[in-house]
């Protein structure tokens, strides 16, 4: 069973927390946000799913509520964001090296953390997008900060 992440839309300065499944056309929530000059940084969450397999939903509640209130904490940075499906849900293509692709069923490598969920976040540098990463709930494993190139 997956944690439950949160997607928030922010459209005139007021967050709106949206629960249940991710909207297939997420980015679409965030069309309204006025442009920035601040920088752009993914925070990848990674997930051991066994041991969200093994948790009490009160833990998976918890973790709810504890995106929810980071969103509502981080509400001028959080640009966007979304779970995403488990690793045997997820599909990989890979060059075949001769102008073709191969594609397999599951995640690139067999690793025990997965990513299971992001934020788009706006910083002003990477120690602001660190601070604010540092926040983001991950009790069965950790986050992946990285910049987007030329502001994504």
């Amino acid at each position: 069973m997956r944690p439950p992440y949160v997607v928030a839309k922010l459209v005139g300065g007021v967050l709106s927390i949206l629960g249940g499944a991710v909207h297939r056309e997420w980015w679409k929530l965030f069309e309204d946000r006025e442009v920035s000059t601040m920088g752009k940084y993914l925070v990848m969450i990674y997930d051991d799913e066994a041991k969200w397999a093994a948790a009490d939903p009160s833990v998976m509640e918890r973790n709810h509520l504890n995106h929810q209130a980071f969103v509502a904490a981080n509400a001028g940075a959080v640009v966007g964001g979304a779970q995403l499906g488990e690793s045997p849900t997820a599909t990989s293509i890979r060059s075949d090296g001769n102008g073709g692709y191969v594609v397999t069923d599951g995640t690139f490598a067999e690793t025990k953390e997965v990513m299971g969920g992001y934020y788009l976040i706006e910083a002003a540098d990477l120690d602001e997008a660190l601070a604010i990463a540092k926040q983001v709930p991950s009790p069965m494993g950790g986050v992946e900060v990285r910049p987007l190139v030329n502001g994504g």
